[in-house]
């Protein structure tokens, strides 16, 4: 599996990205609603992040913040698949990297809660085991974003985003401290914890942290941010496989209608974005949106995941036989 595409896909410009997100992510909604402390009950409540861009953030569409993002733009269009197919009413929730899995669960407080959460989430083993997941629905990788002129003799400090698998609670940081300490050999290396992905661009440019540890694309997205002539730049190495996917409560922790949410999103990416017929276009948006942070790997893998068959099961045979 490629972790880095075999041909460099030509990188957006700032301005050019921000319109292509900000597209992608309407979805076909016109309006985006946000829930309130307590949503109705056949409200299908989308758990967002507000600092993962190009993922998920939020964003200025005029003189209205609404959230965007390629995981934002999918959920928003299945949700108005759903409007459209039964009427149900969707709303947006914030969520913060270090709440966002208690968000899902069965006694979450209401003013928590939510149905699917729609980030930049890594499907580990861990999260597979206590939610429902979606198909992959991106593939990126772990690396790190520096200064190479900068003079770390005195030592080195690295930031990461808290509650993510950069974070040094994770399991994930042990292989990101072993390649940084080869990356950097004899190095004083000193852990950082940010409170957003925005306080690590700031940091970054005041100096205050010298390596910055996230997922490639939300990497990509800092740099835009920083002055080009700072000299900052992003490692082309892999620390940790990122694959991504929307996660749902676990089937016997949702209600009613929502207790089939993650097989009807899941036909929705088959049907509407990874089936033969609408490849070609859903392979288009994601050239344009990320360029050569773009990984081949994952368009191999959409495309099987395309094939994968709907199915039905066959009845259960009651009557007794004679």
């Amino acid at each position: 599996m490629a972790l880095r595409s075999p041909h460099r896909l030509r990188r957006l410009t700032g301005a050019a990205l921000g319109l292509s997100l900000c597209a992608l992510s309407a979805g076909g909604a016109t309006a985006q609603e946000v829930c309130g402390e307590e949503a109705a009950p056949d409200v299908l409540r989308i758990g967002v992040r507000s600092d993962a861009r190009p993922f998920s953030y939020r964003a200025q569409d005029g003189g209205a913040a609404r959230f965007a993002g390629y995981t934002v733009g999918l959920c928003a269009e299945f949700a108005e698949a759903l409007r459209s197919t039964d009427g149900t009413r969707a709303c947006f929730r914030e969520v913060d990297p270090q709440t966002r899995f208690r968000a899902l669960d069965a006694d979450a407080p209401a003013d928590l809660a939510i149905d699917m959460l729609c980030g930049a989430t890594t499907a580990t083993l861990e999260v597979r085991r206590r939610f429902e997941t979606s198909l992959y629905t991106f593939l990126t990788a772990t690396t790190y974003l520096h200064k190479p002129s900068a003079d770390l003799s005195g030592g080195a400090v690295v930031g990461v985003r808290k509650g993510t698998t950069s974070d040094e609670n994770d399991k994930a940081w042990r292989p990101t401290i072993r390649y940084l300490e080869t990356a950097f050999p004899g190095v004083a290396l000193t852990h950082r914890p940010m409170e957003s992905h925005d306080q690590a661009a700031r940091a970054l440019a005041s100096g205050d942290i010298d390596i910055y540890v996230a997922d490639r694309p939300i990497l990509t997205a800092i740099l835009e941010k920083l002055a080009a002539e700072d000299g900052f730049r992003i490692d082309d190495g892999v620390i940790v496989v990122q694959p991504y996917a929307v996660v749902f409560p676990k089937r016997a922790d949702a209600n009613g209608p929502r207790s089939d949410l993650a097989f009807r999103f899941n036909r929705f990416l088959i049907e509407r974005k990874f089936a033969p017929e609408h490849f070609a276009a859903f392979r288009k948006s994601l050239v344009e949106l990320f360029g050569a942070d773009l990984d081949v790997g994952f368009l191999r893998i959409a495309r099987i995941q395309g094939a994968i068959p709907i199915g039905e099961l066959a009845e259960a045979e009651t009557a007794p036989r004679n």
